[in-house]
């Protein structure tokens, strides 16, 4: 709120805001700068953690793909950090990598807040089958997504980023 003035020869003006109103202004974006920032950063985990698994259900696919058109076995093999996914040839030779954003690890689904074991390796065969698998994205906030894959078909469920815990 400008307020008049008017000095001692009788110039007249508008003053600035006083040192109050500015006080006020600052409080309200400090205070809603308290509910933004952390929403802002729940998004961004979350984010990274979908990324993670739309990069762990593509190589899934190029498994099975691969598989299917070169007629020979692959298979992803995840080491027990859990923090690097690999795609193998039946020879031996990794063909592709995934390296997980640190804190992100993939894991077989555990009770509650814990995760469960290692993975080891899941099979994808030129039949376009694979090895049943139920496996987890977790982050260290303890959210987690899912993938399931379903051995006949070789098909990939990937669910939305859930709470970890009952």
């Amino acid at each position: 709120m400008y307020r008049k003035w008017q000095d001692k020869v009788g110039r007249t003006g508008e003053r600035g805001f006083t040192l109050i109103e500015l006080v006020v202004v600052l409080v309200l974006l400090v205070a809603a700068a308290t509910v933004v920032i952390p929403t802002i950063s729940r998004a961004f985990a979350n984010l990274q953690l979908r990324a993670a698994a739309h990069s762990v259900a593509t190589l899934f696919l190029q498994a099975k793909s691969r598989a299917l058109q070169e007629g020979r076995t692959y298979q992803i093999v995840v080491p027990a950090e859990g923090a690097r996914v690999f795609l193998v040839r039946e020879d031996g030779a990794v063909v592709n990598r995934v390296v997980l954003p640190a804190g992100i690890s993939v894991r077989q689904p555990g009770e509650g807040e814990e995760p469960g074991p290692p993975i080891g390796s899941i099979r994808f065969f030129p039949n376009g089958m694979s090895e049943s698998v139920q496996l987890e994205l977790r982050d260290a906030r303890a959210y987690r997504v899912e993938l399931r894959l379903e051995p006949l078909a070789g098909t990939l469920e990937v669910t939305g980023v859930l709470r970890a815990g009952p």
